[in-house]
This record gives C-alpha cells, structure tokens and sequence, in this order.
C-alpha cells in the first residue's frame, strides 16, 4: 500500500503539477526516502521459529540463534530476546497498541500457566510480541526436551541497507534544503 502511495505522489508531481525541476528532484529524494522507510520497517523485518533455533531479520541486521542460547523473553514494546549472545530485539513482534491494551481480557491467556490473574497487555496472543513468546516458549521447552544438534549463532549487519538509507535522507534532507 505504501508503494502505491509513492507511485501515485510521484506521477501527480509530475504529471499535474507545475513544479520546478529542483522541486522534483527534492520530491524524487523525499519519495525514495518514504519507500525505503516502508520496506526496511515494515516489510523486511520476520522472525522463523524452527525446531532447533530462530531467525530474526530486522531492517538493518539478521540473527540465527540456537533456543540452547536464550535465556529470557521479554515482551514489553517489541519482543526481546535475552540470549548468552547479548539482548535481541525482533521488530516484526511489535507490543499492542493502545487499542489492544484496552481489550485485553483474562481470559486471552486461558491455559497459559501464570502464577496471577494479573496479565501484561503485551502477553497477550492477540499482540504480534505475545504470539510471537508464547510460540518461542513452547519451542524453548521442546528444545530442553532433545537437546541432540545445534546450530551455531549468526549475526549479518546489513550495513549496504543502513548505507543506502543514510544517503536517502541525506538526500531528501539537501534537497529541500538547497532546491
């Protein structure tokens, strides 16, 4: 949809607007720097769960980690992930929003196994980080259960992606300035 959007700003720019070049050009940047703004924060971040670890990709780093490695999950603006590697933070498992948090219900947590009947907004399966720990959960206690392979941990920095997204803003930011 944010694709979509940009398509559309930039064709009205150009096609029904009497702009000058350099006001393009500043728009042309702007665009670029709001396209790759919805691809690196909304579409590229994921999180794989499997049997033996977890991949995360998030806009400017991706994470393979063994389920062995974590130690704790926590849950309160996005998922995060304590490991013996250092803390994690999976983007694609966002807490609730404030319309969440005013629906959560007791009952959301029914069979989970808590101590009190008191509930964090962001334990709920209906927030992405609640699915997203409860799913790691299960799978930790699994893993405890056959400990027989592992998989080594891996961390990629995207620095080409924080790179080119650097240079947009930079762009967008020089051209609404100087055109």
């Amino acid at each position: 949809m944010g694709y979509i959007f940009c398509a559309g700003m930039l064709y009205t720019a150009f096609e029904g607007g009497n702009y000058s070049s350099g006001a393009n050009i500043a728009f042309i940047a702007f665009m670029t720097l709001l396209t790759f703004s919805v691809f690196a924060y909304i579409q590229r971040p994921s999180i794989l769960f499997t049997d033996i670890g977890i991949g995360i990709k998030n806009p400017f780093s991706t994470i393979v980690l063994d389920w062995a490695d974590v130690i704790d999950l926590e849950t309160k603006f996005v998922l995060t992930i304590a490991s013996k590697h250092g803390q994690i933070r999976c983007w694609a498992a966002a807490g609730p929003s404030r319309s969440q948090h005013r629906r959560i219900h007791p009952g959301d947590l029914r069979g989970e196994q808590r101590g009190s009947l008191e509930i964090k907004a962001a334990d709920s399966p209906r927030s992405d980080s609640g699915a997203a720990a409860h799913i790691a959960q299960l799978r930790i206690n699994e893993r405890r259960k056959n400990t027989s392979e592992g998989i080594e941990h891996v961390w990629h920095s995207h620095n080409s992606s924080l790179i080119a997204y650097c240079v947009c803003a930079a762009t967008a930011m020089l051209a609404f300035l100087i055109l």
